[in-house]
């Protein structure tokens, strides 16, 4: 018997089985998915009355599962779609469950809120929404002022959409997906550029962070995600206490601080489940690790990058000194924080760090992200690659 299904009962008034046309009569009773309770009154012999009740059972679960497909709107999906997206690793009887940051949270709701829900219509039904429909959001986005948004921002919006469509239709919310194959590839290569910029370069755009605003080392900040490939919430959550671990030359990462809504919030784990890691610290980043100590020390900050007032750096202000360092210095490139860890993951491969040794550097999750990401670098150096296994053949061969 499948679930939800017992077995036949006789139907009986008085003490004894009721019986029409000289035939027995049964009770059947099925429990749908929905927990409505279906029954029904068979005729027959016992044998055919646990077959009618077998078929019973699958028309009732078939109906359960297209009731369940119910014409929700718009603003209920993201509602339940957020209200699940919350959790990083979802609460079982087992484990507490693993909460997202809100940082992150924030940024699909806003996404959302800003671009998808104004465009649609918050009561648009999920099931009446077409790829095109879709396609038109990303494409025809504008920021508040009335501009294009930019490429990657339409991206964002693109791999926003897919995530909450996908968990929409594996809830059966919508039966078909109209985001499965909505390009999230807007104007920008996806591939991070394989150009690496120079070192003089790095530093000129330092200095002009510096330059920005002078009461902070801005500056050095630059150069340590450039140098070590932390994440900028990784960056302004690293403790003093976590550099140079017993005069090692090398940062551990296992915190983070994250702004969300104007408010700063520590976290005692970091952005992905790598969890906790170690960066090597090269001599070229040493200096400037001592500069910022330095500079913590005579302002009693416990981080090692020190915001205004010996707190941690807030996103604000640092996205200040960028746009201002940008704005007086046009024609010299300041890359994004993020873009820093790119620049960082390059040169680890081209020194010959295996994608294996770069995942844990930069503190991916899992291998794919990192083959997925800089998979094309990784694969550049396919002749230098046979020449050494060429020469190590030699070598066995003549010995």
């Amino acid at each position: 018997m499948g679930k939800g299904v017992s077995t036949p009962k006789p139907l009986n008034r008085n003490g004894s089985q009721v019986l029409e046309h000289g035939h027995p009569v049964w009770r059947l009773r099925v429990v749908g998915r929905l927990g409505k309770q279906v029954e029904r009154k068979f005729i027959g012999t016992y044998e055919d009355a646990v077959i009618e009740l077998e078929n019973l059972r699958v028309i009732t679960q078939a109906s359960a599962t297209a009731a369940e497909i119910k014409p929700v709107t718009l603003i209920d999906g993201c509602v339940a779609w957020l209200e699940n997206h919350k959790w990083q690793v979802a609460p079982s009887k087992t484990q507490a469950g693993i909460m997202r940051k809100s940082s992150g949270l924030s940024k699909h709701k806003n996404i959302l809120s800003a671009y998808v829900v104004p465009v649609l219509g918050k009561d648009m039904k999920l099931r009446r929404i077409e790829p095109s429909d879709l396609v038109a959001v990303v494409a025809d986005a504008t920021r508040s002022d009335g501009k294009p948004c930019a490429a990657t921002t339409k991206q964002t919006i693109a791999t926003t959409v897919r995530i909450m469509f996908r968990w929409l239709k594996s809830q059966n919310f919508i039966p078909m997906n109209p985001a499965e194959n909505l390009s999230t590839n807007w104007g920008q290569a996806l591939r991070v550029r394989e150009s690496i910029p120079t070192l003089p370069e790095v530093k000129a755009a330092a200095e002009a962070l510096d330059a920005a605003h002078p009461l902070l080392n801005l500056g050095d900040a630059y150069l340590l995600m450039a140098y070590t490939g932390l994440r900028y919430s990784e960056m302004v959550g690293l403790k003093t206490t976590l550099v140079f671990p017993f005069g090692n030359p090398r940062v551990i990462i296992k915190e983070t601080v994250v702004s969300s809504g104007g408010k700063k919030q520590t976290y005692l784990s970091t952005k992905t489940l790598a969890g906790e890691r170690v960066v090597p610290l090269t001599a070229q980043v040493i200096p400037v690790v001592r500069r910022l100590l330095a500079s913590s020390a005579a302002a009693k900050s416990d981080f090692l990058v020190s915001g205004v007032r010996g707190g941690s750096l807030s996103v604000s202000l640092w996205g200040r000194a960028l746009r201002k360092a940008r704005e007086d210095n046009p024609g010299l490139t300041i890359y994004s924080a993020h873009y820093l860890r790119h620049i960082f993951c390059s040169v680890a491969i081209s020194s010959g760090a295996t994608d294996m040794e770069v995942m844990r550097l930069a503190g991916h999750a899992n291998i794919s992200v990192t083959r997925g990401t800089y998979g094309h670098l990784l694969n550049l150096d396919q002749a230098d690659l046979a020449s050494k296994l060429g020469a190590v053949f030699s070598t066995l061969e003549s010995g």
